[in-house]
């Protein structure tokens, strides 16, 4: 008797089942088509990523190929099952049992269940390729529009800067101008000499004098930076000073290579200098060959060599005091920090705070100070050499400065008779 309740027990087993498995698809309806759903949002990114891997210009190869048509032809089928509308798989089914239609309800449940596992089978088989976690981020189309260490991107600049790149672009342009008046909005002129000034433009004393000094400045970004550093914290009267010589300034030196406000900034940024030791270093840092990655260790060894720190009782004392000066410089950016590239002379990597840059057009006006001190000559390049028998310029000048000058391009020196 025990054998036959066994035996009955075990048929049942295998007819029950063929029976259950229908009435899962419509107990679980809405369960598979979500976990289908789920599974194919995975399956979708998945094939994203490999195309990801594969490179421009290559072709896949042809088990990925094969892989890639079955999953979007699995993709389009999905789609179909689950409906364009989410709130499709409800539309012939009302809540608890009360169906419809049964049979659509039945099918697609089954479909459901089906397409599981296919999307599930893919997936797996691109596991081995995704094993990866991470991919090159895409290149912006303007790099050079965003900001970055040491420069700020300014929106009246950008929009030429992005029509002059369109028109190299164009085959039908064979040549491009580029006129107008230079520097940035006022709006952005105010915001940036802001920024650098601080919220001392907002004090009642300030409040006035300030934008008139900004405006002064002729919307040049490189007058704004180093008016506004060189104001900052400083009182009404220094404020009023500089607004003085902005409006009314002395053009001695000045050259047409640069504006008259950058210039007329620039050298009262100088003159604003507390120290003549500070004043000392700033120029001696412009008759540096590497002006745009010159390093501290050499601009101690020339300053040392000029008697510049005979007050100091050790090297290490003179190289703590040339360090705290170009920091101060910096401070009122007449100085900029420089890359970390290697010396080709040393063969070295000098880290960034042992090096600095001065840029071209505030190292002019150095140099142009220098001049009117009478104390430096700064030769650049060969070209220069043969000027000097036809003119004066060494005639008061107590230190010759020579940047690149070949061995034997030295006529122009050698002929020349300066007996002073």
């Amino acid at each position: 008797m025990v054998e036959i309740a066994t035996l009955v027990v075990e048929i049942a087993k295998y007819l029950v089942a063929p029976v259950r498995r229908p009435f899962s698809y419509l107990w679980n309806y809405k369960t598979n088509l979500d976990n289908l759903e789920k599974e194919v949002d995975k399956l979708k990114a998945d094939r994203d990523s490999v195309q990801l891997l594969i490179k421009p210009g290559e072709d896949p190869l042809p088990n990925v190929k094969l892989w890639q048509e079955r999953t979007d032809r699995s993709i389009v089928e999905v789609s179909k099952v689950v409906g364009d509308n989410p709130e499709q798989a409800n539309i012939q089914c009302c809540k608890g049992f009360s169906c419809h239609n049964l049979i659509n309800r039945y099918q697609r449940g089954k479909n459901a269940v089906e397409k599981l596992k296919e999307v599930l089978k893919l997936e797996q088989e691109a596991a081995p390729w995704l094993a990866q976690i991470s991919s090159r981020t895409n290149i912006p189309d303007d790099p050079w529009l965003q900001s970055g260490n040491g420069y700020e991107a300014f929106d009246s600049r950008s929009s030429v800067l992005k029509n002059i790149i369109d028109a190299l672009h164009d085959p039908e342009v064979n040549m491009v101008g580029i006129y107008g008046m230079g520097g940035i909005e006022e709006a952005e002129a105010w915001s940036l000499f802001k920024s650098i000034a601080g919220m001392c433009v907002d004090l009642p004393d300030l409040k006035n004098i300030a934008p008139k000094v900004a405006k002064e400045c002729g919307n040049m970004p490189l007058a704004i930076v180093t008016i506004a550093s060189a104001l900052k914290d400083k009182e009404e009267s220094t404020w009023s000073t500089a607004l003085n010589e902005l409006k009314n300034p002395s053009l001695e030196g000045f050259e047409a290579t640069m504006t008259r406000e950058v210039y007329t900034c620039i050298k009262f940024s100088y003159d604003l200098l507390d120290t003549e030791k500070l004043k000392e270093i700033f120029l001696l840092c412009s008759r540096m060959g590497r002006t745009y990655d010159a390093s501290i260790q050499d601009l101690f060894m020339y300053g040392l060599g000029l008697g510049y720190f005979k007050r100091s009782n050790t090297l290490e004392e003179a190289q703590c005091k040339v360090e705290d000066l170009v920091k101060k410089l910096k401070g009122n950016s007449l100085l900029l920090d420089a890359p970390n590239e290697t010396r080709e002379s040393l063969q070295t990597v000098i880290p960034d705070g042992e090096k600095f840059a001065m840029h071209d057009v505030i190292c002019d006006v150095a140099r142009s100070i220098d001049r009117q001190k009478g104390n430096v000559c700064n030769v650049i390049d060969d070209a220069i050499s043969c000027r000097w028998a036809k003119t004066n310029i060494l005639k008061n000048c107590t230190s010759i400065t020579l940047h690149n000058i070949s061995e034997n391009e030295d006529n122009g020196a050698s002929s020349s008779h300066h007996p002073e």
